[in-house]
């Protein structure tokens, strides 16, 4: 039976993306790409910080604590398809009709429930989800043919120097449907970047 310690190195061989796209990934926040125009969000970061996680994803392997950690989080009014480009292009990741090439692991669509209408406090509708459909179709070029990103997530594993490990995650969600008085009249568009490293300690 393999060790704790050999679940996690198998763990972090398969969380690792091929030589060319593993040198161009951040190693640590202060690597992170920034997507033109982004605007810092500190309450989001806040939010972040606090439902961050107490044990590390990687499954089978219990470390020896959480060393250290970081997360960064901002916003743009540029559509989720830009933003994952951007990525994309930035790590060298091709965009595979098969499916998430690593380190992109998660990649979601709007489906029929992402434009529900919206209502106030009273039980007044401000905004309607056939109307929010409407400009999605008008306003974003989809990313393929009737398929607009909803989410992605790009997660990748770091060894320290010392032997201790990084988790790093970068997460593009679309927050352009959330039910909000500023957008009774029409939704706006807004994409939310969210980065977080844990580092744990080897044991």
């Amino acid at each position: 039976m393999p060790s704790r310690y050999g679940l996690f190195l198998t763990f972090l061989l398969l969380a690792l993306p091929t030589a060319s796209v593993a040198d161009r990934l951040p190693q640590s926040e202060r690597d992170l790409p920034i997507f033109p125009a982004a605007i810092r969000d500190m309450p989001l970061e806040s939010q972040l910080g606090a439902a961050e996680p107490e044990r590390p994803a990687a499954p089978g392997w219990e470390p020896g604590g959480k060393r250290s950690s970081a997360h960064l989080a901002f916003t743009t009014g540029m559509p989720a398809e830009v933003v994952l480009k951007f990525y994309l292009q930035i790590f060298g990741v091709p965009l595979r009709d098969g499916g998430p090439s690593p380190p992109l692991e998660r990649l979601s669509f709007h489906e029929g429930d992402s434009f529900a209408d919206c209502y106030d406090l009273k039980g007044q509708r401000f905004s309607a989800g056939d109307k929010a459909r409407a400009e999605l179709e008008r306003k974003r070029k989809p990313l393929r043919p009737g398929k607009w990103i909803a989410g992605a997530v790009f997660s990748w594993a770091v060894q320290e120097a010392n032997g201790d490990f990084s988790e790093l995650t970068l997460q593009i969600r679309d927050a352009s449907f959330a039910c909000r008085q500023e957008n009774s009249n029409g939704r706006r568009i807004e994409t939310e970047i969210r980065f977080s490293r844990i580092t744990w300690y080897n044991p």
